[in-house]
């Protein structure tokens, strides 16, 4: 799928979009890797040029001849010292860039169209667009890489500027000069691949004649190529095709090529290959912007058929997540509280109270028809601990403001708990040092409500920190299947008191909302329940209202989630009756539960569904 334009912000662009999740080298490759000056004594003698021309051609990528070999370590030495960092780099670094026209495929329009998590993940967020990926240890690791590859690219030209300014004649400069140039091949392969993927067809022809690389490598191996001409006919060419705010980039590169040195050539084309990064992610971003709606409207159709041939090919484990489902309808506490509603409410309802099951403390593994919502899954049960662990702290301070024979108000009650934000921070799990110093500020705090006289004693900070790791221990036990947590009974019982007040809370809402807006378009859903994207406040926002403000959030949250994945998953595995036979033993484990329970049992909303 082509573009005509990408908007106000762009002059020119009928390029499919492509878009890569590498982060760029651009922050962390100086404009001088290395400065030392160039020796101008080197003479390759004639027998090493004989014995080069006398042996075999050496495939791409393998290591030079020996006496090449031998002259390029020699060269290596002389520039950077023995064993330097560019010798071993040299040797050992990537032998192509960290952006490549493979890497940017991955958004290509077709691409983007078939990416199943991409086109489910479009229908939570209004601001959903494409960036580098910066996060986590592997993108450490690529930014490790990046800086080895373009610190070896320097080594290469330091090599062919020290070669050419060398006393060797001609004839051995040409030849020595590719045993060293590997990576320069290869980039200017990929840079003339990545613009004529950006630029229309009718500027295809000019990119193949100003970068052909066969020519440009023999320049380099004679010495006539000039950096400068390409770095400013590159640069024209961008211009006409990327945003304006890129040309203050596009510039810089020109500005860094310019000064000529093996130094700031590589920062130059470093920052090339940033431009051309930047590009790819406007024109992706872009059309992004333009196909939501079109693909959010497809969602279910697009699922249905992509489940589907996930089923077909066994990678959808169904018999689990039907006995999931089947578990949870049919238990007795459902059964007793809604047995007698009509079938399609009695079912979304009944999924709706799996899903808080799911996201309630428990350890019970999600079934395999939540793939594509799993990291929502997860950050919806980290906000739902962090409710809970504040719900652990007031208790503690109320208790301790009633062994003083003292009462916790809600006012008191939200003072404390706008302290205990600032305490803990947003971090999704607190950390030893924060529980010791919420500890201390529940006993001033208490002391202080119940206008005590006596001074701070560190002996009940102690009883109090003790208190509060054995709650947030059992907490964290309640979602591990691990027995090496502490595991106390007393307050192992608590948290599911937590998850029903949660359930009482949630369940109600989100069964409203989810029935108000099964039948809406899933366009229509979004619109409804994915608030629009503000700044940050300049002022921070009253407690009560953050509360009220939570709890509606994750209903939203929920709901959405809710709504799409029972209109996806419905008839393919939850209501299919061609799966009824995979499902008896458990029916037959249900129904033998239900005998056996006693009547009047309450609903228990973080008990696990049988497996």
């Amino acid at each position: 799928m082509n573009t005509q334009s990408t908007g106000p912000a762009r002059r020119s662009s009928r390029n499919k979009i492509s878009w890569q999740s590498r982060r760029s080298l651009h922050d962390h490759t100086p404009d001088k890797l290395n400065s030392q000056p160039l020796p101008s004594d080197a003479l390759l003698t004639a027998s090493s040029a004989s014995s080069r021309n006398s042996s075999p051609r050496r495939s791409e990528g393998s290591a030079p001849s020996h006496d090449g070999n031998h002259m390029v370590n020699r060269f290596l030495e002389e520039l950077f010292g023995e064993n330097s960092r560019e010798q071993r780099e040299f040797r050992t670094a990537p032998t192509v860039p960290h952006i490549t026209r493979q890497s940017l495929a991955e958004l290509d329009i077709a691409n983007i169209i078939n990416n199943s998590k991409l086109r489910h993940d479009v229908n939570f967020d209004r601001e959903l667009h494409f960036r580098p990926n910066l996060d986590g240890e592997r993108g450490r690791e690529k930014q490790r890489a990046q800086y080895r590859y373009w610190l070896a690219v320097s080594a290469e030209l330091h090599l062919v500027f020290h070669i050419l300014k060398s006393a060797m004649d001609p004839k051995s400069k040409a030849q020595l000069i590719p045993e060293c140039t590997h990576r320069l091949k290869g980039m200017f392969q990929t840079m003339r691949d990545i613009i004529k993927n950006l630029v229309p067809s009718r500027d295809q022809s000019d990119v193949d004649e100003h970068l052909d690389v066969r020519m440009l490598i023999q320049q380099v191996s004679r010495g006539t190529l000039n950096f400068v001409s390409i770095a400013e006919w590159t640069a024209q060419l961008l211009k006409r095709h990327c945003a304006p705010m890129r040309d203050e980039m596009v510039d810089r590169v020109v500005d860094k090529i310019r000064r000529q040195t093996p130094d700031s050539i590589t920062a130059g084309l470093v920052d090339l290959f940033n431009v051309l990064e930047a590009m790819k992610l406007d024109v992706a971003n872009h059309q992004i912007r333009h196909l939501r709606p079109l693909l959010i409207e497809d969602t279910i159709n697009f699922e249905k058929k992509y489940h589907c041939s996930r089923i077909r090919k066994s990678k959808c484990d169904c018999k689990t997540a039907r006995r999931w489902f089947v578990s949870v309808r049919d238990s007795a506490a459902f059964m007793q509280t809604y047995g007698d509603e009509v079938l399609p409410t009695r079912d979304v309802r009944a999924f709706v109270k799996g899903l808080l099951d799911l996201l309630l403390p428990s350890a019970t593994p999600l079934p395999d028809t939540f793939s594509l919502d799993a990291d929502r899954i997860r950050a919806l049960q980290a906000d739902i601990d962090e409710w809970i662990r504040e719900w652990m702290c007031c208790d503690v301070l109320r208790d301790l403001v009633n062994e003083r024979g003292s009462t916790l108000s809600q006012q008191d009650e939200d003072a404390f708990l706008s302290q205990l934000r600032i305490i803990a921070g947003d971090a999704p799990a607190w950390h030893v040092r924060d529980v010791d110093n919420i500890a201390c500020e529940i006993v001033r705090f208490a002391l202080q409500v119940t206008k005590s006289a006596e001074m701070f004693e560190a002996e009940l900070g102690d009883a109090i920190s003790d208190k509060l790791h054995l709650c947030l221990s059992a907490l964290a036990n309640a979602r591990s299947t691990s027995t090496t947590l502490l595991d106390l009974e007393e307050e192992r019982g608590k948290v599911p008191q937590y998850g029903s007040q949660i359930f009482e809370k949630l369940y109600p809402n989100v069964c409203r909302k989810v029935e108000e807006l099964i039948t809406s378009s899933p366009y229509d859903v979004f619109l409804e329940l994915v608030p629009p994207s503000q700044p940050s406040p300049l002022v921070s926002t009253p407690l009560k209202l953050h509360q009220s403000d939570r709890q509606e959030d994750l209903e939203r949250r929920i709901a959405h989630i809710a709504i799409l994945h029972w209109r996806t998953w419905e008839h393919l595995v939850y209501c299919n009756e061609d799966l009824d036979r995979d499902v008896e033993d458990t029916r037959s484990e249900v129904a033998s539960d239900n005998s056996a329970s006693a009547s009047g049992r309450s609903t228990s909303p973080s008990a696990s569904p049988d497996e």
